[in-house]
C-alpha cells in the first residue's frame, strides 16, 4: 500500500538521514515484507541515503539475526541500531549492539544505551561524535 497511500516521515528524518549518509554507512532492517523497505525509500525520496537494507520478508529470522547479517556483509564497526519499541531493544541487544532509543516513536522500552527526543537531536549527536573523532 505503501506506493499508493505513502506515509509521512517525522520532522527532521529527511535532511538528518542526508546529513548523515555524508559521514557513515547507513543501512535499514524491518520485521516488513518483501518490498517493504524498498517501497518506503522509493516513497520518501531517501534510496541514495542507505547502502544497504534487509527485511524479514527477504530474510524470514529475527530482527537481531538480520542486524547481523549485515554487519558481516559489510564488515561493520560500531553499529547503532534506532528503534523505538522493545522489541526493537531487545534484539539490537542480541546482535551485541547499542541501542539507541527513539522517544518521539510508537513505543516505550527500558534498557537502551542511549536516547533521542528527535530524530534532529540524534542526527546532531552522531555528527557531533564524527567531527570529535576526526
Amino acid at each position: 500500500m505503501m506506493p499508493r497511500l505513502g506515509g509521512k516521515l517525522y520532522p527532521g528524518v529527511y535532511d538528518g538521514l542526508k546529513e548523515l549518509s555524508r559521514h557513515y554507512k547507513l543501512f535499514m532492517v524491518s520485521n516488513c515484507g518483501r518490498n517493504g523497505l524498498r517501497n518506503f525509500m522509493q516513497f520518501t525520496g531517501t534510496t541514495g541515503f542507505f547502502t544497504g537494507s534487509i527485511s524479514y520478508g527477504e530474510n524470514p529470522v529475527p530482527k537481531g539475526e538480520n542486524m547481523s547479517c549485515l554487519i558481516k556483509k559489510y564488515s561493520l564497526k560500531g553499529a547503532v541500531y534506532v528503534g523505538d519499541t522493545q522489541g526493537d531493544c531487545d534484539e539490537t541487544h542480541r546482535a551485541g549492539i547499542p541501542f539507541a532509543y527513539a522517544r518521539y516513536g510508537f513505543g516505550m522500552c527500558q534498557g537502551y544505551d542511549m536516547a533521542f527526543d528527535s530524530f534532529a537531536d540524534f542526527t546532531q549527536y552522531f555528527i557531533k561524535l564524527k567531527h570529535e573523532k576526526l
